[in-house]
């Protein structure tokens, strides 16, 4: 059995100053050297950039409630993290270049961060693994 990812966008506005979720979550493919990266996790084979944080208590109430749900429901539900959008894009310029393509949903993402920025936006991913 495999470990997978839940992955949450959330960007804080300037003019709110609250974190705001960014659709409903995405499907990320497992991909074990970026979770190494990102958290530390499946880390045997590959370099670790960021350990895993926690869970932030400051994020928005969607995101809150879907972390509640996958613990209740999910006892191998492991690893809460987040990183901003600096610490993502070094994780996603250090996975191999020879293989950017494998990541695409991944820069998806980082791409969305990147808009939000371009307006003045604070952005993360909140993100927790289960096997």
């Amino acid at each position: 059995m495999g470990t997978t990812i839940s992955l949450f966008l959330e960007y804080k506005s300037p003019i709110t100053e609250e974190w705001t979720t960014f659709g409903y979550g995405y499907y990320i493919p497992s991909n074990y050297e970026m979770f190494a990266k990102m958290a530390g996790v499946r880390s045997e084979k590959y370099n670790t950039l960021y350990r895993a944080k926690g869970f932030p208590e400051d994020t928005a109430d969607y995101i809150k409630a879907q972390y509640m749900e996958a613990n209740n429901y999910e006892e191998c539900c492991h690893n809460p993290s987040w990183l901003n959008k600096n610490e993502f894009t070094h994780c996603v310029d250090a996975y191999n270049a020879g293989k950017q393509a494998e990541i695409l949903e991944y820069k998806a993402v980082l791409a969305s961060m990147i808009l939000f920025e371009e307006y003045k936006c604070e952005t993360r991913i909140i993100f927790w693994f289960a096997l």
